[in-house]
Order: C-alpha cells, then sequence, then structure tokens
C-alpha cells in the first residue's frame, strides 16, 4: 500500500484512473501515521495538566516536550509509551472486533526524541557518526515496534500488526540481533 493512503479508513489503494479497490483485507485505524491514535494529545498532554496528563510521554525537543498536533512523536524508548501503546491498541482491538490488521506507525514529519532512553537506542556509523537520514532512527523504531508487539501479544495473541519503514527508518537497522 502507498503512503498516499496515510489516512484511509481500511485498506484500499487508488488506481491510475482515481478509482478505489479493496487491498482485500482490513487494516485500522489507518494505513499509516497511527501514533496520533493510541497516545491521543487530548488525552496526556492536555493543557490544563487534567486527567492522564503525561507530557514526559511525547519527544523531547530541544529540551521541551513537543506538542505539534498530528504530527507529534512520542518518546518511543520510555517503557511506560510501550506499555500504553499496547494497552490501548488493545483497546481498539477489542472495540473493532473482526479487524485483520491493526497498523502500528510513527505521525509524520521530523521531531524525533532527542531524551536519553531514545537516543541509546540509536545505531551510529562505524566511527561513531550519524548514519545517513534513511537510516537514522532504523534500530529505535524496529526496537520500538518489537516491544509493543510483545506487549500486545501478552493480551491479544493473535493479533497481526503492520509496521512500517518511512523516510528516517527505511534502511533496515545494522543490529542483526534484533527479532520481532
Amino acid at each position: 500500500l502507498r503512503n498516499g493512503s496515510n489516512h484511509t479508513r481500511g485498506s484500499r489503494e487508488r488506481t491510475l484512473d482515481g478509482g478505489l479497490v479493496s487491498a482485500g483485507f482490513r487494516m485500522e485505524p489507518a494505513v499509516y501515521h497511527t501514533l496520533d491514535t493510541f497516545v491521543p494529545l487530548n488525552r496526556y498532554f492536555k493543557a490544563d495538566g487534567g486527567g492522564d496528563y503525561h507530557p514526559e510521554y511525547f519527544a523531547l525537543v530541544d529540551g521541551g516536550r513537543q506538542n505539534l498536533g498530528s504530527s507529534t512523536k512520542l518518546s518511543t524508548g520510555d517503557p511506560e509509551v510501550v506499555r500504553v501503546v499496547a494497552e490501548n491498541m488493545g483497546n481498539y482491538l477489542d472495540t473493532h472486533p473482526g479487524l485483520d490488521v491493526i497498523n502500528l506507525s510513527p505521525t509524520d514529519m521530523d521531531g524525533f526524541c532527542e531524551c536519553s532512553l531514545c537516543t541509546v537506542l540509536d545505531e551510529r556509523s562505524a566511527d561513531g557518526g550519524v548514519l545517513p537520514t534513511a537510516q537514522r532512527y532504523s534500530r529505535r523504531m524496529w526496537v520500538f515496534y518489537g516491544e509493543v508487539v510483545a506487549a500486545l501479544r501478552t493480551t491479544h495473541p493473535q493479533a497481526k500488526v503492520a509496521v512500517g519503514a518511512y523516510w528516517q527508518y527505511t534502511v533496515p537497522p545494522r543490529d542483526t540481533t534484533l527479532t520481532m
């Protein structure tokens, strides 16, 4: 499925004439960019600090927690974020019976977390420098995906989860010990 179907509910692909065809399965909550569904800003990053206020769940960039609307990234190295994402994915599955595949993928744009829990997961080049853009966050995202899927499968062992490789994590991690 192409990136052009990012926010299409279900799984459809555009044809050359602009029509839609079914991919033969149902994937929700969208084809891509779904983390804001599982950790919504209006629940966890409220301006009034009420309810489930947890700004630490969101990316630390230039010394501050980010609230960039639908492009806000999470602190994917935080074990509590992994737990909340898996729990909310399980809740989504419970309220959407018959769902074939649930998608787990970051929001669009830049703004990846700079906290130590996240940056420790990033690979470096052989000389200790930053990897090329297409591989910069590959290991971090692979680890996050694996931890969320493992946590989700404790309550939903049959869940099929789609994950993606996009922009700054399209090249596979160099770490060959990673599994999912």
